[in-house]
């Protein structure tokens, strides 16, 4: 299972949306912990996609529920291109 960080995408924090997730990799261990006996966690944290201009980033933005409106400001309010930092986990859960 994957699961995003609620850390993710620093750059454009201050345009995202600051509702909790109910699923993130932040308390998915312990959610996967209460179902199986083993949980190996792979975890992400790199700047691993390029938005190569504000309509990307506007377009980003809107993908993670951002409001039109509102991911336009978002977009005009960084420069481009814009590297982005993934960061999340990879969670595996086993059985005895």
């Amino acid at each position: 299972m994957a699961a995003p960080s609620r850390h993710d995408s620093p750059e454009l924090a201050h345009a995202l949306r600051a509702t909790a997730l109910t699923f993130d990799a932040e308390i998915a261990p312990r959610l996967l912990g209460e179902l199986f006996d083993d949980v190996e966690v792979e975890s992400w944290d790199a700047p691993l996609l390029e938005l190569p201009d504000r309509d990307a980033v506007r377009d980003y933005l809107v993908g993670k529920c951002v409001a039109p409106d509102r991911a336009a400001l978002g977009a005009y309010s960084v420069e481009a291109p814009l590297l982005i930092t993934k960061r999340g986990s990879l969670l595996f859960g086993r059985k005895r």
